[in-house]
């Protein structure tokens, strides 16, 4: 199922955050996350109602999260965006349609999540070496933008 994260969930999220971060190689880039850093992050996103930060919960394990926030886009105020800064499962998982049915569940839970929110835009990061992701993304209406899949909401 997926839920609400609660500040138990701290450990599991922070390791997740690791992963996600190995996974998509941003350490290479020289944005590699720090830990004490996310630790703060996800201590003042869990109670903030601008932030989405949600887990699945598979028999009691937390094995995969979400996250997201909504802020006014840089250039025009009136702009309300959701940008995903999470979105990951455990790679230990093993791979196959039951994982991938649990990203996509996520990916619209932050989805419908922005669009409850008045959210107009809704960014998202992804590697684009994954054909099959970026296929999931493009036929759910989120789109290529730079570096980002971005799905207009309103």
């Amino acid at each position: 199922m997926i839920r609400p994260a609660t500040l138990a969930d701290l450990p599991a999220l922070l390791e997740l955050s690791m992963e996600c971060d190995a996974t998509m190689h941003w350490s290479g880039h020289g944005l590699g996350i720090d830990k004490d850093t996310v630790r703060d992050l996800f201590t003042s996103l869990l109670p903030s109602p601008e932030a989405l930060v949600s887990v699945v919960d598979l028999d009691g394990q937390v094995a995969g999260a979400c996250v997201a926030v909504l802020h006014p886009y840089h250039l025009n105020r009136h702009t309300l965006m959701a940008t995903e800064l999470m979105w990951h499962m455990l790679p230990s998982l093993p791979d196959g349609p039951a994982k991938t049915r649990w990203f996509l569940r996520l990916l619209d839970h932050m989805r419908t999540w922005a669009r409850e929110r008045g959210a107009h835009v809704f960014t998202i990061g992804t590697r684009w070496g994954h054909a099959s992701l970026r296929k999931s993304l493009e036929r759910r209406g989120i789109k290529p933008f730079d570096s980002l899949h971005a799905e207009v909401l309103q």
